[in-house]
């Protein structure tokens, strides 16, 4: 449930470890930027003091990270550094810029094929930190993923093996986090037997055997889980003061309370507070609020566990909504409890939005009875304040007079027809000013959708025009082609002597190769692949068919979806198909990769190459066809495009687009 922390926890050397003795840590960080002849040890000092200051202070970070992208100079491994490190500034405030930083760094490091330990370390880091994000976002099965296929083999490259049982241990905790305590164990126990082949720290060790306890509690293997829960307490001896120990104190709560031992889990649950707020650990703390609640509600203390579950609820700490569904269930039904049936309603609500679906059918009926009881109170409620105006209203029938009835109307009707002007002038006032901002706003959209459907009918006029030839090549002159051949073949075979054949059968064999390229030209202009198999296999197809012995690209979808537009998959499949050409053609480029990566309708293009490069600058002025039809593509999709190049230097493109509408259908052409 609070995977969060184990995160928190899993400071690795991939991850950068930062020691306790902060002032002395920065002061030799500050020296060493300082005085080292190195310029690449600079710019890592750099990189390690901004990671340092920006979870403290993003102002001074800032400088940091400038500094660190200067002294790294024309070094593929520090450049692709700094991408890490501008994933790591932004990991806490601005996700998306951090997953794309992350992204960048990786790609580099792709292109360029780095394979020292030190690159295989950095790609360990870039992955395991978009894995915390992915984590934040609520994606398990893609941070299972990412650590199977990227983190852990990467860390084996790296020869961090003594790193590898932490990494069993994170997705042990993946799998926990989501009720699947059998998997869970399998990776558990993958942690642990590699205790006995590699060294680990005893915090690290304790954190292992801590998750092994909470899994095995979950399983109700009592006997196995006090085995592993003595060994945490024995490690942990001299780290009392230390969120590892929390760790230790949760299992002891849970243990005690599966055990049904609530005094003893009372105690420990006043340790487990009192420590985490020493420690500034409000996750944590938030952990152990919540076992107490468990505690009081099991005990009939209904009152005091309401006190403590508000505060929880109101304010939850706990990133992820599953906890926070929880904390509003457990608060409806201590409201329940209490017979405060609106406040039981109330927290059912939210909870009844965040719940999955398999749950709904049970929720519904449960708020259909809290608010039947609720509104049968409120009823009762009512009539009881009825009795009690009736009772005071013939009361004060009896001790007034008429006149001050007839005074006490008049004024009235006077104060509501003045409060009726007010309003009706307010309303007036502010009706005006409504119908001009709404008139500017449709004036602004009409001119939106002009400029959108000018911008429509060039793509598909563009694409139909594309379709029309390819379709007069393919069957037109194709098939003319083809009939020739076969005329010439026939006549040659009554006319030619046998001295003159090899001459006229290479024309032959000309012809073959000239209808060949005319077919593959057709199918360039409209894939058929794009149709039958969608836009991941005909992007992959692309990438092959530019793949020879002398140029290698390097193709990366993530998580494509298969639901986007047509016209939309067309897009992206023209703008990488003329950044493959242009980096093939134009800058003879050897390594090429290409990243396609989508989340819900933002879709991420980026491809990196080590040609030739060239100078913006020259470039703008020349504006070739090719780039304004892929920001012609890029603007129609509301996206953003940015260029990376230098004469020399390769060059890199970044482009993200959004799917907004149903595009446009072109006719399939035959084939």
């Amino acid at each position: 449930m609070y995977l969060l922390a184990t995160f928190a926890y899993m400071q690795v050397a991939l991850a950068q470890k930062m020691p306790f003795e902060s002032k002395r840590f920065v002061d030799s960080l500050e020296d060493a930027l300082a005085h080292h002849p190195s310029d690449s040890l600079k710019a890592r000092a750099a990189y390690h003091l901004a990671e340092f200051w920006a979870k403290q202070d993003t102002n001074k970070a800032r400088p940091y990270l400038e500094k660190g992208r200067k002294l790294a100079g024309n070094s593929v491994y520090m450049q692709a550094s700094y991408q890490y490190y501008v994933g790591k500034f932004y990991l806490s405030t601005d996700s998306a810029k951090s997953e794309f930083a992350f992204l960048k760094a990786d790609s580099i490091l792709a292109v360029n094929r780095l394979t020292f330990k030190n690159a295989y370390t950095l790609r360990a880091a870039i992955w395991y930190n978009y894995g915390v994000l992915r984590q934040l976002k609520d994606d398990t099965e893609g941070v299972i993923k990412i650590f199977l296929e990227k983190v852990i083999p990467y860390t084996r490259l790296a020869g961090l093996q003594n790193e590898l049982p932490r990494m069993y241990l994170a997705v042990g905790q993946l799998f926990d986090n989501e009720l699947d305590y059998e998997r869970a164990g399998l990776y558990f126990d993958q942690s642990l037997a590699m205790l006995d082949t590699v060294d680990v720290e005893p915090e690290l060790q304790a954190n292992i055997y801590s998750a092994a306890v909470g899994n095995l509690l979950s399983r109700e293997k009592f006997a196995e889980a006090r085995k592993y829960q003595n060994q945490v307490k024995e490690l942990l001896q001299n780290y009392r003061e230390t969120p590892y120990y929390l760790a230790y104190l949760l299992n002891e709560t849970a243990y005690f309370i599966k055990q049904k031992l609530y005094d003893d889990a009372l105690l420990v649950i006043n340790q487990g507070i009192a420590l985490s707020t020493r420690l500034d650990d409000s996750l944590q703390r938030e952990s152990f609020l919540h076992e107490k609640f468990k505690v009081l509600y099991s005990l009939g203390q209904y009152r005091e566990a309401k006190d403590i579950l508000v505060g929880l609820a109101e304010s939850p700490v706990t990133p992820f909504m599953g906890t926070k569904m929880i904390f509003y269930q457990n608060l409806s039904e201590v409201y329940e409890k209490l017979g405060d049936f609106e406040q039981a309603y109330r927290w059912l609500k939210p909870y009844s939005t965040i719940a999955d679906s398999l749950n709904q059918a049970r929720l519904k009926e449960k708020i259909v009875q809290l608010e039947a009881k609720f509104q049968n109170a409120e009823s009762r409620h009512e009539i009881a304040s009825l009795k009690a105006q009736k009772s005071e209203a013939e009361l004060e029938a009896k001790n007034s007079r008429l006149f001050a009835w007839v005074l006490g109307l008049s004024c009235f009707v006077l104060l509501l027809v003045a409060t009726f002007s007010i309003i009706y002038y307010r309303e007036q006032k502010q009706l005006g000013k409504q119908m001009a901002i709404n008139h500017q706003q449709q004036v602004k959209e009409l001119e939106q959708h002009q400029q959108l459907a000018v911008t429509k009918a060039i793509l598909e006029g563009e694409e139909r025009e594309r379709q029309r030839v390819a379709r007069d090549l393919h069957d037109g002159l194709g098939g003319m082609l083809a009939g020739v051949k076969i005329n010439l073949s026939g006549w040659a075979a009554n006319n030619l002597e046998a001295p003159q054949h090899n001459s006229f059968y290479k024309v032959i064999s000309q012809l073959d190769s000239s209808v060949t390229e005319l077919r593959r030209i057709a199918r360039n202009m409209m894939p058929e692949a794009l149709f039958k198999f969608g836009l991941e296999t005909a992007l992959r197809d692309q990438c092959e068919f530019y793949t020879t012995a002398g140029i290698h690209i390097d193709f990366q979808p993530f998580e494509l979806s298969n639901t986007n537009s047509l016209a939309f998959q067309i897009t992206v499949y023209r703008i990488v198909q003329e950044l493959l050409s242009n980096a093939v053609r134009h800058g003879k480029a050897t390594n090429i990769v290409v990243q396609c990566s989508q989340s819900g309708s933002d879709f991420l293009i980026a491809v990196e190459d080590n040609g030739m490069g060239f100078d913006k600058t020259i470039g703008k002025q020349k504006n070739g066809i090719g780039l304004s039809n892929i920001k012609s593509r890029v603007s129609y999709y509301k996206g953003e495009m940015e260029l990376i190049t230098s004469p020399g230097e390769g060059t890199t493109v970044h482009i993200e687009l959004h799917d907004h509408e149903e595009g446009y259908y072109p006719d399939r052409i035959g084939g």
